[in-house]
């Protein structure tokens, strides 16, 4: 945990590894598949059907019967199922550490908290590092969005973050990102 240049560590009571969505993501569906679970792809949910003891999910020109459904859309909202909107904007991007930024990282967690946000960086697979961050809308908006004027912003918040930051090449052509992050939301009762 790290906040200015003061920093504190400690070692996790349990093993840990830090994977992408795109691995654990998959990861999860194929455990779903082998255990019986129909994974569909490419198709749009148009709607949920209530029926006494079933529920349906409908996609265009098919409903899929369930005795249960699950909703997982994260930070994304859903049409018809309003949460309050935040004021953080969530950013993430993958990038290629330098040597000595990946050994420094090794077998680490790390979190920068800064007045307005905080940024979390770590390794998954092939060595790829992974930084995610959130900050104020307002923020955003004094910083910029772009990859340089983040970056610059999230190295001058800590020389830990801006060690790891420096020299290492992003992997995406900029980050992907979120906003009106909605806090706090928890949904009183299954639909």
């Amino acid at each position: 945990l790290v906040k200015g240049e003061r920093q504190a560590t400690t070692r996790l009571p349990f093993a840990a590894a830090g994977l992408s969505r795109f691995r654990i993501d998959e990861a999860l569906l194929g455990t779903a598949a082998r255990a019986g679970v129909e994974v569909v792809r490419g198709r749009l949910v148009t709607g949920i059907e209530l029926g006494d003891d079933t529920v349906a999910v409908r996609t265009e020109g098919r409903a899929w019967p369930a005795s249960v459904v699950a909703l997982a859309t994260g930070k994304h909202p859903l049409r018809g199922f309003a949460r309050p909107a935040g004021s953080m904007v969530g950013f993430k991007l993958h990038l290629e550490p330098t040597s000595a930024a990946a050994r420094n990282l090794a077998g680490i967690v790390q979190l920068v908290f800064f007045r307005g946000g905080y940024v979390g960086a770590c390794l998954v697979e092939d060595g790829i590092l992974s930084l995610a961050w959130v900050m104020q809308d307002h923020l955003v908006r004094t910083v910029g969005a772009d990859w340089p004027a983040q970056g610059a912003h999230l190295s001058r918040q800590s020389s830990l973050i801006g060690d790891l930051l420096a020299g290492a090449r992003p992997l995406f052509a900029r980050p992907v990102a979120t906003a009106a992050i909605p806090y706090g939301f928890l949904r009183a009762k299954p639909i």
